[in-house]
């Protein structure tokens, strides 16, 4: 049978690295646990991920959702983190390290958005906001993951248009407000 696939740009790449994922994982399940840093999204991988401190463990098998512990434990973390970070010397001023944590943080915001755990990630995102402002991602899927499903297009619209003014050339932000309008 034909096994090759067209690549197609990002995606296409993105969805290359999440086949060899799952199958270095399906070889070596019973013999390692797997974690990963989603700074680029794996839509295909979300199903089997769930908070592990800064990064996700990927599980051998989708998860249909996370125990209130586990979720518990993830915001625990989280929480002591961004206290830690802002306490840091020169973190509030370094743009790098922010973004890092942020696009963690969102990683682990869109787990719970999938997932449809509307708590977890509303809190997940704020943070994820709060540690980088400027990261446009974080912004962008708390509109398209949180509020837009919740039917909140006010505070959408107003995001969206602060993600215009700061980021005019970008065509999604235009495109997501029209469908709202």
């Amino acid at each position: 049978e034909d096994s090759t696939f067209p690549i197609v740009g990002i995606e296409g790449i993105g969805e290359i690295n999440a086949v060899l994922i799952e199958d270095i994982l399906g070889n070596n399940q019973s013999k390692h646990s797997f974690f990963l840093d989603e700074g680029f999204p794996h839509p295909r991988l979300r199903p089997r991920l769930k908070p592990h401190g800064l990064l996700l463990e990927l599980c051998p098998e989708p998860i249909a959702s996370l125990s209130p512990e586990e979720v518990a434990a993830d915001m625990a973390y989280w929480e002591q983190t961004e206290k830690s970070l802002f306490a840091t010397p020169g973190f509030a001023e370094s743009q790098a390290p922010r973004l890092t944590y942020a696009v963690m943080r969102a990683a682990i915001a869109r787990v719970y958005a999938v997932r449809s755990m509307a708590e977890p990630a509303e809190k997940a995102f704020q943070q994820a906001m709060r540690l980088a402002p400027f990261v446009c991602n974080a912004h962008y899927d708390y509109v398209m993951l949180c509020l837009i499903p919740r039917g909140e297009t006010d505070k959408a619209v107003e995001i969206l248009n602060q993600l215009i003014e700061q980021y005019p050339n970008h065509q999604a932000f235009r495109d997501v407000l029209k469908g709202l309008r």
